[in-house]
């Protein structure tokens, strides 16, 4: 798996896992916004190089976006276990279903 594509997607789910935990009492504190602004730096990192990201997960073998699908199960941890689970799944699926795309568009 490409280094920044595991860095992209780790500033993904350590974001997400920040704004969860900041809503466990259903209100986000100033503390917590900084926290969450902190963490979600790395976005703008990945909106500037998107190209290179994109060529990077073309560029995957299906086993290596597979390995994406599992490092996002393994490290994304959330409060509602239905919630998580289903991010997984769809995250699996998108992977799965843009494998399919990218196969077509190369033939």
């Amino acid at each position: 798996m490409s280094e920044n594509l595991k860095q992209t997607l780790q500033t993904i789910i350590s974001t997400s896992m920040s704004v969860d935990k900041a809503l466990e009492d259903n209100r986000i504190s100033p503390l917590e916004w900084a926290q969450i602004a902190i963490k979600s730096i790395g976005f703008w990192k990945a909106i500037k190089n998107i190209d290179q990201l994109k060529e990077e997960f073309v560029s995957l073998t299906p086993d290596e976006k597979m390995d994406l699908s599992d490092y996002v199960a393994t490290n994304l941890d959330l409060r509602n276990e239905n919630l998580e689970e289903t991010i997984e799944k769809l995250f699996e699926s998108l992977i799965k279903i843009s494998s399919v795309l990218l196969s077509r568009q190369k033939v």
